[in-house]
């Protein structure tokens, strides 16, 4: 699979904007950020930075439902909208992908009593 284009393909199917990034390649050991504040620019050469392949599969015996290391990519990502996301891996099929978490709403018996 190729970073850049899973990256792309998830911003695009989730209609969402990176505020920044951090991605590591367990595979070579490299490490590539975005930064909060970005250009344009910055942008463009990060997803060419990430423009490489990486095994998307994880055999059997290293599959650990998620464990960071046993992964061949991971991160986090940041989104204009307030969420984020970061790397996840199938417990069934060991394919890993980009797994986005929104924040829930808090409950109305959790809210603080007036006068507290």
């Amino acid at each position: 699979m190729n970073a850049k284009q899973e990256l792309v393909q998830f911003l695009r199917e989730k209609d969402l904007t990176l505020k920044c990034a951090e991605v590591r390649n367990y595979e070579d050991g490299n490490s590539y950020q975005l930064r909060k504040g970005h250009s344009r620019v910055d942008l463009a050469m990060f997803l060419d930075e990430i423009d490489f392949d990486y095994d998307a599969e994880m055999p059997a015996d290293k599959s650990h439902f998620g464990n960071a290391k046993s992964m061949h990519l991971n991160g986090a990502l940041w989104f204009t909208d307030g969420t984020w996301a970061d790397r996840d891996s199938d417990a069934w099929t060991g394919q890993e992908r980009w797994d986005r978490v929104v924040t829930p709403t808090i409950p109305p018996h959790l809210h603080a009593l007036k006068g507290d």
